[in-house]
């Protein structure tokens, strides 16, 4: 195993910290599959022993422990994430306690993002058919995530918690 592995893996764990979710996604699936390469082959005990569980107790810290300071609601970043982690538990079953197992198995609770609210600045602005994302996006597509919502419901209280 190359330094350059060790260096990758410093530099995903740093990548964190940047304001670009496809850089942290990239990073973190470059790392993913570095590791599910490494791990498996015969002659890296050092790699699956030392530097595995080290990556993936650092990556659970970052993202998933309570209070995480890079926890995230990014679909791809959480599975390449919890790649990484169920990796290294597959070689060290014990690495994280039953508690901490739990915060890394979907659904997730707890250490994501608070979007927090926010009004409709657009409200109204697009009408007569103009609207960017096409014909009754907001009803159809966007209201068809607020469960038991009526078409053309505007006022229901999922739709409105969607919207923002």
């Amino acid at each position: 195993m190359s330094i350059s592995s060790y260096r990758l893996f410093l530099l995903t764990l740093q990548s964190l910290d940047i304001n670009d979710p496809y850089v942290v996604e990239r990073m973190l699936a470059a790392s993913y599959g570095l590791s599910m390469t490494l791990c498996f082959r015969k002659e890296l005990d050092r790699f699956r022993n030392v530097l595995l569980p080290s990556l993936a107790q650092n990556v659970f810290s970052a993202m998933f422990a309570e209070n995480a300071p890079f926890s995230t609601t990014h679909a791809l970043r959480r599975d390449y994430a919890k790649g990484i982690i169920d990796l290294a538990l597959k070689m060290q079953g014990g690495l994280l306690t039953t508690r901490q197992k739990e915060r890394i198995t979907p659904p997730f609770r707890g250490g994501i993002q608070n979007w927090r609210y926010r009004p409709d600045y657009d409200a109204g602005k697009y009408k007569e058919g103009n609207d960017p994302l096409g014909f009754d996006w907001e009803n159809y597509t966007m209201g068809s995530l607020a469960i038991g919502r009526s078409t053309y419901d505007f006022s229901h209280r999922d739709f409105l918690r969607v919207k923002e």
